[in-house]
């Protein structure tokens, strides 16, 4: 399986996106967790001496998946217009193009 393989399953099995950090003061750990559908812890890291830009690095995951798999979309259109097989081939996958384009722009945002 490619990574682009593993992200996809990953991101069909695992708790979506997006994550945010979550720590309170009077604990000695950190919550990754995800509002979505209903807030749920992804993992917690224990501990009083964490380091807040690897936190908020790990809860980017799923929004650096969805821009990675957005790219790799936009990078199999293009490869497609090398030899489209007719106008409207090369029109639909323009418009793949586009869509690929704008869920990447989301997720980048």
């Amino acid at each position: 399986m490619s990574l682009i393989d593993d992200i996809r399953k990953d991101r069909e099995a695992g708790t979506p996106g997006p994550w945010s950090a979550f720590t309170d003061d009077n604990k000695p750990h950190t919550n990754i967790v995800s509002p979505t559908p209903v807030t749920q812890c992804v993992f917690s890291l224990n501990g009083r001496h964490k380091r807040e830009t690897d936190i908020r690095r790990i809860a980017r995951v799923p929004d650096m998946e969805a821009a990675l798999l957005a790219a790799e979309g936009l990078a199999s259109c293009v490869e497609s217009l090398d030899d489209p097989r007719n106008e409207e081939e090369a029109n639909e996958i323009y418009g793949a193009m586009l869509a690929a384009l704008r869920r990447y722009r989301e997720a980048a945002a």
